[in-house]
């Protein structure tokens, strides 16, 4: 069906919503094309409703405290290993002056000790010093002392 323009007079197809040579409005194809344009937002309403909109979001949010969660303990978990090693650390840091100090002063008694043959005393001086933990390692006759001790096992 055909339909003449009322403002320009051209002839044009009835479901046309303006006349494509001076854009007069149709009503009857206007209508059709509103009609239309409502039923496509009807059935893209219809797809969203199946959308699982609230539910996605509130598993969103589950999701994201669980991984601030993980975050969070991993980052307790990290800084108890760094203050666990730095604890290590300085509980075998040594006074390397007070080190000093002792093997000047002991080492000197422990070599008498060794050279005049007074095994027992030595060995209760060496035992009570690391116990102390004190550098008996660095004696010069260390080597010998304790070769000597594990002969008489």
């Amino acid at each position: 069906m055909k339909l003449i323009c009322p403002n320009c007079g051209a002839e044009c197809g009835a479901a046309l919503s303006r006349c494509p040579y001076c854009g007069t409005l149709f009503a009857e194809g206007a209508e059709r094309e509103y009609m239309d344009k409502l039923h496509d937002i009807r059935e893209d309403m219809a797809e969203l409703a199946a959308v699982p909109g609230l539910g996605a979001k509130s598993e969103l949010k589950r999701q994201g405290r669980r991984i601030r969660r993980v975050a969070l303990l991993t980052a307790l978990a990290a800084a108890l290993l760094a203050l666990l090693f730095l604890w290590q650390e300085r509980r075998w840091e040594r006074d390397n002056t007070a080190d000093y100090i002792w093997q000047h002063e002991n080492f000197p008694h422990m070599t008498e000790l060794y050279e005049q043959g007074r095994w027992e005393e030595l060995k209760e001086f060496v035992f009570t010093a690391m116990d102390e933990d004190r550098p008996v390692w660095d004696w010069e006759y260390s080597d010998e002392f304790w070769e000597r001790l594990e002969n008489e096992a």
